[in-house]
């Protein structure tokens, strides 16, 4: 084997080598033993690393798989994406985890009653994780056929799906509903992200895509400083009720540091895109710590 038929095929092997690792480290990145309550409802927020990569792997495995049409410049494009995957599951999902797992995270409580909430608020992300998913598909898209390139974000998204398709609506383990809601969150971001993409001018929203693509890049700054500004609220109003959202506060600060860090750069677009889907992941673990914080710790607090 030669040529682009081997490069290819060493995609592909390498794909699927990183999907396993993806799937080992999920499992075992997302035992809840020893966790606050608070801890265990952020956990799957930093497991996004993790489900987000599953998803790029799996779309991956397909379109390098039998009949695959990339090659050369696609391949190339291939091997970079892989190689920020590589970097997600050895660097920023182990990092993410352990910032968790090391914040301080409030509430009381049983894990069969953590597990009950989570089951049903994944159900609720997976719901609106599929009117994300047809709102892009129907206005910027047209299907959830891949347009064969490996920037393409569709066929991740589709991967999304397929995986949020087939979570169980009712309850299981804290670890198992930990899991679920963490691909369930990275289903309800990635649909966000996209349809916001779609408004910056992007279609590969996040995925080795060339910054140039930003054809809006006011708009995508105001974004990401109404993201952070809605995180910091969220932080603000549940600290006096007990409730400690610093993994979410810790996101802003990434987000709003690598803004700064790269305003005026040719990457400073990029930087926006990334930035802002973090804040998408804060965000939606501050609406899961109020949600929480109503319905199983009270308004007075615990």
């Amino acid at each position: 084997m030669r040529g682009v038929a081997a490069a290819r095929q060493a995609l592909l092997d390498e794909s699927k080598t990183l999907l396993a690792t993806a799937e080992r480290e999920m499992r075992g990145q997302s035992d809840p033993t020893g966790l606050t309550r608070g801890q265990q409802l952020a956990l799957p927020m930093a497991l996004g690393w993790y489900a987000y990569s599953q998803a790029v792997l799996t779309s991956f495995v397909k379109e390098l798989g039998p009949g695959s049409t990339w090659n050369g410049p696609a391949l190339e494009r291939a091997a970079a994406v892989l190689g920020d995957v590589e970097a997600s599951l050895q660097r920023f999902g182990p990092d993410a985890v352990a910032l968790v797992r090391a914040a301080p995270g409030g509430g009381t409580g049983t894990d069969e009653s953590t597990a009950a909430f989570l089951s049903g608020y994944t159900n609720f992300l997976v719901r609106a994780g599929d009117a994300n998913r047809d709102y892009y598909v129907t206005v910027a898209y047209g299907s959830l056929e891949s347009k064969g390139s490996p920037n393409d974000i569709v066929p991740v998204l589709k991967a999304t799906s397929d995986t949020s398709g087939t979570i169980a609506p009712d309850e299981n383990s804290l670890q198992d509903e930990i899991i679920q809601a963490a691909h369930a969150t990275t289903y309800y971001v990635l649909g966000a992200s996209v349809v916001s993409g779609a408004s910056f001018g992007m279609q590969g929203f996040g995925l080795g895509e060339d910054p140039s693509a930003v054809q809006a890049p006011a708009l995508l700054a105001s974004s990401v400083q109404q993201a952070s500004e809605t995180v910091y609220w969220w932080a603000s109003h549940l600290q006096p009720m007990g409730v400690s959202l610093s993994y979410a506060l810790w996101q802003r600060q990434w987000a709003d540091a690598l803004v700064a860090a790269y305003a005026g750069t040719p990457t400073a677009r990029a930087a926006g895109s990334i930035a802002l889907n973090e804040l998408w992941y804060a965000a939606a673990g501050a609406l899961v710590a109020n949600s929480a914080q109503v319905n199983l710790e009270g308004e007075s607090g615990g």
